[in-house]
């Protein structure tokens, strides 16, 4: 199945500092009435499920990447934003790039190799007691499988069949401190291969929709 994305790059006279939390709010509130773009329902109750509109901020440019329905949204973003806010600063946008393609998710018969942007926020409080007292040889076990679980609860989300099984590999990290709305978290950076083809920008893990878990192949 054909996934449709979109891409839209901003870039202003100055470096937008690396928050796409505060990114993705100052896009989210201009669209209230709108879950795709911040993942509240009108009852305020959080949607879970895999989110369509991603935020990253990627060498000092902004980024929106949408999915299916979601690169539908950002493609119309492209004639309506003039400037962002990121915390009290408005940078206004100089060079606006939008790309629109597709992209068919499928099983490779070869690994493919591929590594996080962003860091990727794979553990929670169980697997991450696992992987603290786990020597390397675990914890890279660990984190194979968590990536696998990753891939496939996304593609789910996406409504992606995937038939055959996937074989995940980590093969090197390196952990990060991250802050996600003021609580400390672990995030990785590393590399890692698997028998599935992914677009680059894809995310993958916890708190995609504000710039966790990019990818990029080799």
């Amino acid at each position: 199945m054909s996934t449709k994305l979109s891409t839209l790059i901003l870039t202003s006279s100055k470096l937008i500092p690396n928050n796409p939390e505060k990114f993705r709010g100052d896009i989210a509130s201009k669209h209230l009435n709108n879950p795709l773009f911040h993942q509240h329902l009108q009852n305020s109750k959080l949607a879970y499920r895999y989110p369509l509109i991603h935020y990253l901020i990627i060498r000092g440019n902004a980024i929106i990447f949408g999915l299916q329905a979601g690169a539908d949204e950002v493609s119309r973003l492209f004639s309506e934003l003039d400037d962002i806010t990121i915390g009290a600063e408005k940078y206004p946008i100089l060079n606006k790039q939008l790309n629109i393609k597709a992209h068919i998710f499928t099983v490779t018969d070869s690994q493919k190799q591929y590594y996080f942007v962003t860091p990727w926020l794979a553990l929670n409080n169980t697997n991450y007691l696992n992987y603290k007292d786990a020597n390397w040889t675990a914890r890279k076990q660990l984190l194979s499988r968590v990536l696998t679980g990753n891939i496939l609860s996304a593609a789910k989300g996406l409504g992606i069949k995937i038939g055959k099984k996937l074989f995940a590999e980590i093969e090197s990290v390196k952990p990060v401190n991250c802050n996600i709305k003021g609580s400390p978290l672990i995030g990785f950076y590393g590399q890692f291969k698997i028998n599935f083809d992914m677009p680059p920008l894809f995310s993958i893990g916890k708190s995609v929709s504000r710039g966790f878990g990019v990818i990029l192949g080799e």
